[in-house]
């Protein structure tokens, strides 16, 4: 009651910057997600691509021009293995879980 008479307050809250957060929060988890998925999707098939061509190499299984071929077959599924890697780590960086 005000001066004898009945009354009500009303709050008013601006939950625009709420809303904003959330949505961002949001994208980051998508995207985290999206990256550890990719990633480890990833490295299953490469790190089978880099052993392969490693054992076809060291074990000369391999001769003459395919020697030649799968060198940079091999660092390339390497350096794309590490990339992965790096990528997963980020990843898991910013999910607090490293």
């Amino acid at each position: 009651m005000y001066n004898g008479a009945d009354s009500s307050l009303v709050t008013l809250t601006d939950v625009t910057n709420n809303l904003k957060l959330n949505k961002v929060r949001k994208k980051i988890e998508l995207l985290n997600w999206l990256q550890a998925s990719v990633s480890h999707d990833m490295k299953v098939p490469l790190k089978t691509i880099t052993n392969s061509v490693d054992i076809l190499l060291r074990k000369k299984l391999v001769v003459g021009s395919a020697v030649q071929l799968l060198k940079p077959v091999l660092t390339s599924s390497r350096m794309l293995f590490f990339q992965v890697n790096e990528l997963l780590d980020q990843s898991l960086i910013s999910k607090s879980q490293f």
